[in-house]
């Protein structure tokens, strides 16, 4: 999630997403804000980040938020590499 000043705000992790909507308890509206369920970012790495350095952040299943200066700059994931990796053989 980018806040208003382009800068990195946090992310929502699809299982949060699915535990809410699923909620009972939860009454959902059109209007519902996405606000409760941003959490901290995990897995922000510069650009530069060799692969070496940021595969613990993978393997344990994040998405890797590519960041310069605190504003987003893209995302990798394993599919990500899997793809690069099959590409070379």
């Amino acid at each position: 999630m980018v806040g208003a000043d382009g800068m990195l705000a946090g992310t929502i992790e699809e299982w949060t997403c699915l535990n809410h909507v699923r909620n009972p308890n939860t009454n959902h509206s059109q209007d519902e804000s996405i606000d409760s369920l941003v959490q901290n970012a995990m897995a922000v790495f510069p650009p530069d980040t060799s692969l070496n350095e940021a595969m613990p952040m993978l393997t344990a299943g994040y998405a890797l938020i590519l960041a310069e200066q605190g504003r987003p700059a893209g995302i990798l994931t394993k599919i990500d590499v899997l793809d690069y990796v099959a590409g070379k053989i």
